[in-house]
């Protein structure tokens, strides 16, 4: 009887595990085997968020240490359902709605140290199909440090209009732009296939 006990449960979990990968396919390359977690949007923490589809978030091994270059670096990637790129004030609104789930900030919450997240994000390119943006987060590091924290981010945006998905590949980090940590989040880029 035991042993049937196990042989079923083992045989659920391969069945779970096999369709998250089949539901969520990964997005980004990454080579360095970084910490990887996928989400449903809108998450579980932001049901506010308007955009849905999924999100791959790949995490800096160093991402949790405050005294190291990766703290607070990561990337993720959310694939939404659209046809057509979707606009900085979208962006901004959601990656607020994002964060201030994440960290557990109430609506229109204004206690010291806990201030609402900010977001601000400037297009740098567009074309057809593809966009550029640089910006910054403001949010509030409930994990760590327990105050507010700035990120920098780069968004890359690339839409598959065929089927109808913009893929946004947010890269953030409270190092300046021109920090070496850049260069290591920028090897995770969007796998080939993407649109396929």
């Amino acid at each position: 009887m035991y042993k049937i006990i196990i042989t079923i449960s083992l045989t659920i979990v391969s069945i779970v595990v096999n369709a998250q990968e089949k539901t969520h396919p990964k997005l980004l390359t990454n080579d360095a085997q970084w910490g990887v977690e996928t989400f449903t949007l809108p998450t579980g923490f932001a049901q506010e968020m308007t955009l849905k589809g999924f999100e791959e978030a790949i995490f800096h091994p160093d991402w949790s240490n405050i005294e190291k270059p990766g703290f607070w670096s990561y990337v993720f990637t959310w694939s939404v359902v659209s046809d057509s790129l979707i606009n900085e004030k979208d962006i901004e609104q959601n990656l607020i709605l994002y964060f201030d789930g994440l960290v557990d900030i109430p609506k229109d919450t204004v206690i010291a140290p806990k201030r609402p997240s900010s977001a601000l994000i400037i297009q740098t390119t567009k074309n057809n199909n593809n966009s550029k943006y640089i910006g910054k987060v403001r949010l509030y590091d409930r994990f760590k440090t327990k105050q507010m924290l700035r990120l920098n981010l780069t968004v890359e945006q690339k839409l598959c209009p065929q089927q109808k998905k913009s893929i946004l590949i947010f890269r953030f980090s409270p190092k300046s732009l021109e920090h070496d940590i850049w260069k290591q989040l920028n090897t995770l880029i969007l796998r080939d296939t993407i649109c396929n």
